[in-house]
């Protein structure tokens, strides 16, 4: 990651190096300023902080990347830390911990998000911080107070992720609703008053800071949105029949056409032939227009967007990269849909012993609602603007910790399933290791081949 950040000299949008210029400058970026400058500040504010401490001209677009991708790093290094104060708090068996946490470390789409001057290094590590506090406050039994030193901490951690990426606020809005669950759902538990508390813990310092900080409110004014996307709202595509947006016949970066195709559809051997896209018209292929394609490819395949484009590289190596980890990656990919197939089994399971709610206060609970709830902003997002530039799984990075977790349950549950059915879970528990290292091992190439292409192109 730091061998990276050192060497990189570019980002997935210039309007991040040119908010830390304006804020190195003395000036407060605001909606139309540049690409980025409707986006929340405190990733700028301590890049521009950063480099005006190492006395960074303005203009020297170079130096103050280089500023922004070292602090980017620096929130990599603390999110790969809560990854594992996860894991170990979660309580997961040595082995699969370090298996889980090793997946993590070398995902190299992950990696590349710490390397550019970007806010989403900051959302994704204020996110993971905001899951390993919940998870840890879920723990709580229903009979006992909660700890309201936890709840301020989440707070602040759902102030930080606010104000770094919007985000933030549908992360904070799913701990919120768990704070209200655990309210509604406490019956005679006797913590009534720790659970209002909570609520209040949490809400106020939110509220007092994140719409005017965060720059909510002056976006709403200036532009009628609170998030201040400059990009117009598509028309809503078709059930069926595949609809471009904005009425063209071919719209030069096509995202989601219709509803059955863009939702309710998996491509994975389209993906195989060309192992990338681009964004130009005569790029559009089946597999664009796919959402959960899309997510999946673009989080295991750095080179799949080819973009950054001092990061464009079709070396046949690196196809045969991206054929690699399209097949290989779909073995853990699918040991997390069992982690979130066994979660909502947790969840709902004991309203058929008959309990009177759903187990939401829980690990199992946290996770599918922290996770869900960034998958439903995504879904919206992209149905609202159709573009394929928002179908994009950074969006649900801050809520990242929830998928790790659903890997270790997954694969918790499955080894159990194995040992019920055969008596013995050696044999799953090599595929396991063996798995991860053949992922791990694809992940690391992928990063050495882009070291090299930067490299070459200096």
């Amino acid at each position: 990651m730091l061998v990276l950040a050192a060497i990189n000299r570019s980002a997935y949008d210039d309007g991040h190096v040119t908010s830390v210029a304006l804020i190195v400058g003395g000036s407060v970026p605001r909606a139309g300023d540049c690409d980025e400058c409707y986006q929340p500040k405190l990733y700028y504010l301590v890049a521009g902080g950063f480099a005006r401490a190492l006395k960074i001209a303005t203009d020297n677009m170079d130096a103050l990347r280089l500023a922004g991708q070292i602090v980017a790093a620096c929130a990599g290094l603390l999110t790969l830390w809560l990854g594992w104060q996860m894991l170990a708090e979660a309580g997961f068996a040595p082995r699969l911990r370090l298996l889980a946490w090793t997946l993590f470390v070398c995902n190299a789409t992950l990696i590349a998000m710490f390397v550019q001057t970007t806010n989403d290094a900051f959302a994704i590590a204020f996110g993971s911080l905001a899951v390993v506090l919940t998870l840890r406050l879920v723990r709580t039994p229903p009979s006992r107070p909660l700890d309201q030193r936890v709840v301020f901490l989440i707070a602040l951690a759902c102030i930080g992720v606010s104000l770094s990426k919007g985000t933030g606020v549908v992360l904070s809005a799913g701990v919120a609703l768990l704070l209200i669950w655990r309210a509604v759902s406490g019956g005679r538990s006797g913590t009534g008053r720790s659970n209002a508390l909570a609520l209040a813990v949490f809400a106020v310092p939110y509220f007092l800071t994140v719409p005017l900080l965060g720059q909510y409110v002056q976006n709403t004014k200036q532009t009628g949105s609170p998030f201040g996307i400059s990009v117009a709202p598509a028309e809503p595509p078709g059930l069926f029949t595949p609809r471009y947006p904005h009425g063209d016949t071919v719209f030069e970066r096509a995202g989601i056409l219709s509803i059955a195709d863009g939702y309710f559809t998996l491509k994975p051997f389209d993906l195989l032939p060309r192992p990338w896209h681009g964004s130009a018209a005569q790029d559009l292929t089946t597999a664009r227009t796919s959402l959960w394609t899309q997510v999946f490819a673009r989080s295991h395949f750095v080179f799949f967007e080819q973009w950054p484009l001092q990061w464009y590289d079709t070396d046949p190596l690196v196809a045969y990269e991206g054929r690699a980890i399209f097949i290989a990656g779909w073995i853990t990919t699918g040991i997390m849909l069992f982690g979130v197939a066994f979660a909502l089994n947790d969840i709902f399971g004991r309203r058929r012993g008959g309990a009177a709610w759903p187990a939401l206060w829980s690990e199992s609970g946290a996770a599918i609602v922290l996770m869900g709830a960034l998958v439903a902003a995504l879904v919206t997002f992209t149905y609202e603007y159709r573009h394929e530039g928002t179908m994009k799984p950074l969006y649900l990075y801050p809520a990242i910790l929830c998928a790790v977790w659903a890997f270790a349950r997954g694969a918790t549950g499955l080894r159990k399933l194995v040992q019920r059915w055969r008596g013995d879970a050696r044999t799953f528990d090599r595929f396991l290791a063996t798995s991860v290292i053949v992922v791990c091992a694809l992940y690391v190439g992928q990063l050495a081949t882009l070291i090299q292409s930067i490299e070459s192109k200096w």
